[in-house]
């Protein structure tokens, strides 16, 4: 028996032996069949899947809508399947189409009929037509939308996220008030910006989410139910940490998808625990730059004393 892990999930999926093909279970909840061996996907499609966004029964990556479309293809071609079968095989064909038009860039076409650039016939877990060139990079991809969810204070952690809107990597931020330092006024950068309410539920989280790829917090989520949330509604995570303010065993660390590491220090210790724990991150090491342009220079003959503020302002 084979073992595999789903990318998005964190679960671990089976094959048998001497097989390169597994059970998805979304794509069998989206065709609601029952369970049989022809809805198995290569395991090269699961890694397709894992290099797109998480998808869910309400957003299909464009890997997913390939995978249902030829599953359902299948069993419109299979004469022993019954007209119950059948109907749901092209519910789940109409379902999976938007989403292949839109990458694809070609006219969707009605609910039972073959797109112009699909074959009629094209076998569960291998890309189809125009997306089957593709590369794995996901070239066909727009530009990820990211939001940002973090304080604006006269703190490190404030100027770090003044830094991710300012430089153009952050299409929204969701800004948290802090318990203690005041809120700064907000920089000049085509941002949406939203402040999150004193009293925020996760039905709001949920819905600030909407419509991004990628959410980036530093140091800490702010919101306990943050990553989870995000996992759900399809939504990668991604963390700058701070290594002295996670451990192996905090709860939320394993849905994280990437750690951008600030130093090379913190590089090397998530390195060792994703060995040494089993964690599932990808990781990346760049190193933060420093605005020289905010501090006046001033030459000095000699050091005479040394502070150190935590980089907040004084």
């Amino acid at each position: 028996m084979k073992l595999h892990e789903c990318l998005h999930r964190r679960v671990t999926l089976e094959s048998p032996a001497g097989a390169e093909r597994i059970q998805c279970e979304l794509v069998s909840q989206l065709l609601d069949q029952p369970a049989r061996s022809s809805f198995a996907v290569d395991v090269s499609a699961c890694s397709r899947c894992g290099e797109s966004w998480r998808p869910s029964a309400a957003r299909l990556n464009p890997v997913v809508a390939s995978l249902v479309y030829a599953a359902a293809d299948d069993v419109l071609s299979d004469s022993g399947r019954t007209h119950r079968e059948k109907g749901k095989a092209l519910q789940a064909k109409a379902y999976a189409l938007p989403a292949l038009s839109e990458i694809c860039q070609q006219e969707v076409p009605q609910p039972g009929a073959a797109p112009g650039n699909f074959s009629q016939r094209t076998r569960p877990g291998r890309l189809s037509g125009a997306c089957r060139s593709v590369s794995v990079r996901l070239r066909w991809r727009r530009q990820a939308r990211v939001g940002l969810v973090g304080y604006n204070t006269p703190s490190g952690l404030g100027y770090l996220n003044r830094d991710l809107v300012t430089t153009g990597i952050a299409d929204r931020w969701l800004v948290v008030t802090h318990p203690r330092l005041p809120t700064l006024d907000f920089p000049a950068a085509a941002c949406e910006v939203d402040v999150a309410p004193p009293n925020i539920t996760d039905r709001w989280i949920r819905r600030w989410l909407r419509g991004l790829d990628w959410v980036v917090c530093a140091e800490l989520p702010c919101f306990r139910s943050l990553p989870e949330l995000a996992r759900t509604v399809g939504v990668r995570l991604a963390l700058i940490p701070m290594w002295e303010a996670v451990s192996p065993s905090t709860e939320w660390i394993r849905l994280v998808d990437l750690l951008i590491c600030p130093t090379r220090h913190s590089y090397g210790l998530f390195e060792d625990w994703k060995k040494r724990f089993g964690f599932t991150w990808s990781i990346r090491h760049i190193a933060w730059p420093v605005a020289s342009d905010r501090f006046r220079f001033r030459q000095r003959g000699r050091c005479e004393q040394v502070v150190f503020i935590n980089g907040a302002e004084r």
